[in-house]
């Protein structure tokens, strides 16, 4: 009878703990997948903020490149359009001095032809002079005569030489003019040619610059390609997997249902079943109390009787 009892306790207990591990491994599945896509979420929204930023990263250096490239174009017009503000002045003393350059020529050649017979009537007049001092000398005229000749002598070498130097001095001047005329020309030239090289420079680090710009935008375009085509590698298996796990939810719904269903009869039943168990053991503790009770009684009965048979005797 003990053991019966004990044997629908221990059946009871069973029933009772594999329905509590039913509904707990139920719940850890449903925790394990509602865990399994919050993370599959939160790392999709991790991996767009990261595409956000460097997209935005990527249109703001497109920005700065676009007004760097503005700026060159504009450096660059103005190199193409740079005029000398002294281009018009230069131009007309440019032909000025030209056509002074053109008058000077043909007055130097007359000025040098002019010069050619007063200097030979000033070698005459030096060589009669000589002859005349030299008549004087033989001769040894009069003081008077003399102190006249030596006049005229003199007279006639300080005309000559002053023929002569106007004539080197205009010569001297006619020369400085043109050395300055052709230092100046020489010097606004180099200064042209200076300011050339410094355009043509310039013009050379302005295109250098945009070519690379231009490289950094169709770099940046490339990446910016690149990230609007990102595709996640394993996107068929993700959607694949997801359906699957959409699919199984939809079917563990009904299931869910039918087993809380279940486990509420299956409760009912156990508790009916429970009170029945305990009604049974209360009915065989019952009756092994009568039996204790009538064995007692019985075992008196044969003592009773067993005096009597001594008595008998």
């Amino acid at each position: 009878m003990m053991q019966t009892q004990e044997q629908a306790v221990t059946q009871s207990g069973q029933l009772s703990g594999s329905l509590s591990f039913s509904g707990s491994m139920s719940k850890e599945d449903e925790e394990m997948s509602k865990t399994a896509l919050s993370t599959f979420r939160a790392k999709e929204e991790e991996i767009e903020k990261k595409k956000l930023e460097v997209r935005e990263r990527v249109q703001a250096q497109l920005g700065r490149i676009e007004q760097e490239t503005k700026r060159l174009a504009n450096i660059r017009e103005e190199l193409e359009g740079l005029a000398d503000p002294m281009k018009k002045e230069l131009s007309l003393v440019r032909k000025k001095v030209d056509s002074v350059n053109k008058e000077l020529k043909p007055l130097g050649q007359t000025c040098q032809k002019k010069h050619k017979p007063n200097r030979q009537k000033a070698l005459k007049r030096e060589k009669k002079a000589n002859k005349i001092n030299k008549r004087e000398t033989q001769e040894t005229r009069g003081v008077f005569k003399t102190t006249e000749m030596m006049q005229t002598q003199e007279q006639a070498v300080t005309q000559s030489g002053q023929l002569s130097g106007s004539l080197s001095f205009s010569g001297s001047m006619s020369k400085e003019d043109e050395e300055m005329s052709k230092t100046a020309l020489s010097t606004f030239r180099a200064k042209e040619e200076e300011i050339e090289k410094k355009k043509l420079e310039v013009r050379e680090r302005v295109q250098a610059q945009l070519g690379r710009i231009e490289q950094e935008t169709k770099r940046l375009a490339n990446i910016r390609e690149e990230l609007e085509g990102l595709a996640d590698p394993m996107k068929k298996e993700l959607s694949l997997v997801r359906k699957k796990v959409d699919s199984v939810n939809k079917e563990l719904k009904p299931l869910g249902q039918t087993c809380q269903k279940k486990e509420k009869e299956y409760k009912d039943a156990l508790e009916a079943f429970n009170e029945k168990n305990k009604e049974k053991v209360q009915l065989i503790t019952r009756l092994m109390e009568l039996v204790s009770e009538s064995e007692k009684l019985r075992m008196k009965k044969l003592e009773e009787l067993s005096k009597s048979i001594e008595l008998t005797r």
